[in-house]
């Protein structure tokens, strides 16, 4: 009689063991996001659509390409440095692009943790009161994490946070743009395949 209660116990671990294995292998595959970033380095916000495209190649791994471009600037004043007087500035980013290794830690059929680390670049748009436009790039290695729920298994949204360690900058001199790090936060639509 015992050996039958440890089969009938095994068998039973092993029917529900296996649909749940299956659902990790549904975790791997191709996706695409598309979704709205606002990034702010102290000094300055701008907004851009962005859109992500990603390999899942395991359940606790990915990697994915970025890239955005620029709907919203900003503009102030700065005093430049050694100067008294304030200038205004307009600022618009042009474009992004980002390569990243992704880290997933699945919390449930439908909800993942993230992390990521990659490198990328930035092209911007200032236009500084009397002077003629300017266009940089910045270098940046960039860092983050977040939360992605899946509504479906193939449809869902994903919150995220970017850190962008900037490390070559090509901003004018004395600005509010030599040097700064930038914040970048997301929210976007994600399809998975």
């Amino acid at each position: 009689m015992k050996s039958l209660i440890v089969m009938v116990a095994l068998a039973s671990t092993a029917a529900v063991a296996l649909p749940a294995a299956a659902q990790e292998a549904d975790k791997t595959g191709a996706y695409v996001n598309l979704g709205y970033t606002h990034s702010s380095n102290g000094d300055g916000d701008t907004g851009s659509i962005s859109g992500k495209g990603g390999w899942r190649f395991h359940r606790y791994f990915g990697a994915e390409v970025e890239g955005a471009f620029g709907i919203s600037g900003d503009d102030g004043t700065f005093v430049p440095v050694g100067g008294t007087t304030p200038l205004a500035f307009d600022t618009k980013q042009q474009y992004q692009v980002a390569g990243y290794g992704v880290g997933f830690l699945p919390l449930g059929e439908n909800f993942d943790l993230f992390a990521r680390v990659g490198y990328g670049t930035a092209r911007y748009k200032v236009a500084v009161q009397g002077q003629p436009d300017v266009g940089f790039n910045q270098e940046s290695w960039n860092y983050g994490g977040g939360v992605q729920y899946s509504f479906d298994g193939a449809n869902g949204v994903r919150a995220e946070y970017t850190r962008a360690s900037i490390q070559g900058n090509g901003a004018p001199p004395n600005t509010p743009w030599a040097g700064s790090d930038q914040d970048n936060w997301s929210l976007s639509y994600v399809r998975q395949f």
